[in-house]
């Protein structure tokens, strides 16, 4: 684990509102369980495109081009099944880290925080 936590400002938050909404019972004290093909009924599908999809793409209703939705929930990974049946022309595309640099950049990180370090890197939003 790379002590990565999904918090009210993380990027994962914005669909894990919705995934929580949709499905309370999947999710336990320390863990989320796998969503399956079962779980994709129109109901559920109906919810997920008409509370979520539609108001996240609202901004882009005159647009005459194509448009993408793009999730980058690490929680999706145990949702394969559930979002190939629901979004059967979906993309789903898995970046793979190189893993030492990985390690080096949580590395530096939780040294920081231990020693109060300046920011060897800038957050882009600042």
């Amino acid at each position: 684990m790379d002590g990565l936590s999904i918090s009210i400002d993380s990027p994962e938050a914005f669909d894990e509102v919705i995934y929580k909404i949709i499905f309370p019972e999947i999710y336990k004290n320390s863990w989320i369980e796998p969503l399956t093909e079962a779980h994709s009924t129109k109901k559920n599908y109906d919810f997920l495109i008409s509370n979520f999809v539609n108001k996240a793409l609202l901004k882009f209703r005159n647009y005459s081009g194509p448009i993408f939705y793009i999730s980058k929930n690490n929680a999706n990974i145990s949702r394969i099944p559930f979002i190939r049946k629901s979004f059967p022309k979906a993309l789903m595309v898995a970046i793979i880290r190189d893993p030492a640099s990985h390690a080096a950049l949580k590395t530096a990180q939780k040294l920081q925080i231990k020693t109060k370090a300046r920011p060897f890197y800038t957050p882009i939003h600042e």
